[in-house]
């Protein structure tokens, strides 16, 4: 499997690295070591953690399984994508998935070109599409321990025995043994259920015959029981046949006696409504003259409220006029005020006036007087500069004085105003009358509307006993002759003799025989019971016969199945992971470690060199047990210890040797050509010297294998300059 092209759309590792929503590039062109070289957070792992058309981005991923990991995670909006192109056994295919973060929905689609044209190999679902990627590639377990080493991945040395043989198993090519097993072990399960089906059904059988003999002697005891009650059940009905004979003759006096009754019923009955009535009547005679009374009174009220409701009308007439009359007395009211108040203003603006001209008059006085004191004369007076203002104030003296004369002696706006005044002054008398009367009517309607109200409550009540005058009438007419009726009826019941009843005895044969019909009853239940028993009990015989014949033949038929299920057992265990299965993975032990070797010596010498164990002795020495396990030898320190203890340096590269070496045999025995590998910061542990070795047999690895190019992911800037090319991000 070779990438050719990858575009990533709406990946989270991306946007963070580079600040676009998309990324693409051509592999086309890369050969050999291939470096993705760049910062820290630029995209490296999550451009190789999408080199591959799995579901999975193996370095985010809880395991290598679609299902433990989600797109939602890594990608965002809703129209994020990836389009991988990639080349298989000289065949072109284009994995596209088109993932909605938003609703949580992904569609996965594998294509293969075919004459210049993609053709689909799967329907959009995402299970049609994993399982196709896996018939193409192999499992994800293998291909991601194999050929695709992710940052963190799980080292070999951690891997439980069952995974390992599991890999191992897609490894050899092998799945249908496994698959063998697995149906073997379907079908014992299958002869196991039968087994345990039979014995349950023999247990069964055995009970029944059990049962069957204990239901003869029950069938004896039960016809006994059942002779006895029908003896009981004769008697009993012969028993209700003298008591119904004797219930009809009593039931014929009963009825004589009941007409009887029926007779005098009617009677009691009559008394008790002309009783009735009487009563009645002696209740609406007991306010025959209230009522009287009531019809009488009703009329002259009814009178009074007329006159009432009619002088209420003139009083409301009476009060609209008032009214007008107050209204029009408080608008001369209004405007009185209005003209007293421009009267005040407008005397003391004169008064003000008249003040500031007698202050002008005497500041002008005083200037005047200055032209008597100064000794200069009078003939330069026009010409001094300093007795100007004198001058001119000498000569407004006369002005001012007549001014002041005529403000005091003239009339003014004030004449029309105060005549307004006194025109106006007499309606306020009116305004005082008009409120007193307005005030008295008032009065007088609230004293005629309370009249009226109990005028009218009056009318009312005599009106309600008014209504009852019909009835009264009726009950003076007929209560006599209701009261003669009540003492004929009296005394025709008092004719009727009391005779014996005979509804007693009536009752009591009736108790009797429904005695005897309960017994009856009781008798034929019973019989019933005893025959439903019996029935049970037959069939328990028929069924205990049955048994007897049935059970040989399931006899025959657990030997059967009991030897079906040990030689399908057999065959479980044979095509099982402790049969062939193990044996196949202890002939590739060896293939695999020695490609590891290979590898090891080529790039590091003969000092190191390993073994995969898949048997080891067991505790107490006695045999051997299934396990797995990578023992590892160093020359220089002549021992051998498990990988697990080795320090972190040491598990590096020896591990990739192995999972290279898994690679290699994978190669060659599923017919798969992956023409790349791909790794992930697996050199962080190793020292410069190691480092170098590292990329050694990196390119060693590509030359055993036949591969075209590795693309890795490495911090140390020597590893990614003995590349034979780099991808910048």
């Amino acid at each position: 499997m070779r990438p050719m092209y990858l575009k990533l759309k709406g990946f989270k590792g991306v946007r963070s690295g580079s600040g676009k929503d998309e990324l693409e590039v051509n592999f086309s062109a890369c050969t050999g070591l291939v470096a993705v070289a760049g910062p820290n957070g630029s995209g490296k792992t999550t451009v190789l953690d999408n080199l591959h058309p799995y579901r999975i981005m193996p370095y985010r991923a809880g395991s290598y399984s679609s299902r433990a990991f989600s797109y939602y995670n890594d990608c965002y909006g809703s129209d994020a994508s990836k389009e991988f192109v990639f080349e298989l056994n000289g065949r072109r295919y284009r994995s596209l998935l088109l993932i909605d973060v938003e609703r949580k929905k992904q569609e996965a689609y594998l294509y293969e070109e075919a004459e210049s044209e993609w053709k689909a190999l799967s329907d959009g679902k995402t299970d049609t599409y994993d399982q196709t990627v896996e018939n193409l590639l192999g499992s994800p377990q293998l291909f991601f321990t194999s050929v695709f080493r992710c940052q963190d991945a799980p080292r070999l040395s951690d891997y439980t025995r069952g995974e390992i043989k599991d890999i191992f198993v897609e490894l050899l090519g092998i799945e249908s043994l496994k698959a063998k097993g697995q149906k073997a072990k379907e079908r014992k399960e299958g002869f196991l259920k039968d087994t345990e089906w039979l014995r349950r059904e023999k247990e069964r059988l055995t009970a029944v015959i059990d049962e069957s003999k204990k239901a003869d002697a029950e069938a004896e005891r039960l016809k006994t029981v059942n002779m006895d009650l029908e003896k009981e059940l004769r008697l009993a009905e012969d028993g209700i046949e003298g008591k119904q004979v004797e219930l009809r003759h009593i039931e014929a006096q009963a009825a004589l006696y009941a007409r009887s009754l029926e007779e005098r019923g009617s009677i009691e009955a009559r008394i008790r409504e002309v009783a009735g009535k009487i009563d009645k009547m002696k209740g609406i005679l007991s306010r025959a003259q209230t009522v009287k009374d009531a019809s009488a009174e009703l009329k002259r009220y009814q009178c009074k409220a007329e006159l009432l409701k009619k002088e209420m009308a003139s009083l409301e007439t009476a009060l609209t006029g008032l009214r007008e009359r107050e209204q029009a007395g408080r608008e001369a009211e209004r405007k009185l005020l209005l003209l007293r108040k421009s009267l005040d203003e407008l005397l003391l603006v004169q008064k003000h006036s008249e003040e500031v001209l007698k202050k002008d008059l005497r500041l002008a006085k005083e200037t005047a007087g200055l032209l008597g004191d100064v000794p200069c004369g009078t003939e330069h007076h026009n010409r001094c500069p300093l007795l100007k203002n004198a001058v001119k104030a000498q000569k407004s003296i006369p002005e001012m004085i007549s001014r002041l004369q005529a403000s005091g002696a003239a009339p003014g706006k004030d004449a029309g105003l105060r005549k307004e005044i006194r025109q106006l002054e007499p309606q306020l008398l009116k305004l005082k009358e008009a409120q007193v009367e307005l005030l008295d009517a008032v009065r007088k309607k609230q004293s005629l509307s309370k009249e009226i109200i109990e005028v009218e409550t009056v009318i009312r009540k005599a009106g309600e006993l008014g209504k009852s005058l019909p009835e009264v009438e009726f009950a003076e007419s007929m209560y006599p002759g209701l009261d003669v009726e009540l003492k004929n009826l009296k005394a025709e019941l008092g004719s009727f003799l009391a005779g014996e009843n005979p509804l007693a005895k009536v009752k009591e044969k009736e108790r009797e025989l429904g005695i005897l019909k309960s017994k009856r009853q009781e008798y034929i239940e019973k019989l019933n019971d005893i025959k439903k028993l019996l029935g049970g009990v037959e069939k328990k015989l028929a069924d205990g016969e049955a048994a007897i014949k049935e059970i040989k033949t399931l006899d025959d038929r657990l030997s059967f199945v009991n030897a079906e299920v040990s030689e399908w057992a057999l065959l479980e265990r044979a095509f099982g992971n402790d049969g062939v299965i193990a044996l196949e993975i202890d002939d590739a032990g060896p293939a695999i470690s020695s490609s590891a070797n290979d590898l090891l010596a080529s790039c590091f010498g003969t000092r190191f060199s390993v073994k995969i164990d898949t048997q080891a002795v067991k505790a107490d020495g006695k045999g051997t047990k299934e396990t797995f396990d990578i023992t590892v030898y160093d020359s220089e320190r002549d021992e051998s210890k498990s990988l697990k203890t080795m320090s972190g340096g040491e598990k590096v590269w020896i591990e990739e040797a192995v999972t290279r070496a898994i690679s290699l045999y994978n190669a060659q025995r599923s017919g798969r050509r992956y023409q790349a590998l791909f790794t992930d910061e697996k050199d962080g542990a190793l020292d410069f010297r190691r480092k170098k070795e590292f990329i050694a047999m990196k390119k060693r690895v590509i030359e055993l294998g036949g591969y075209d190019v590795e693309f890795f992911i490495s911090q140390s800037p020597d590893v990614q300059d003995a590349a034979d090319s780099k991808i910048l991000l």
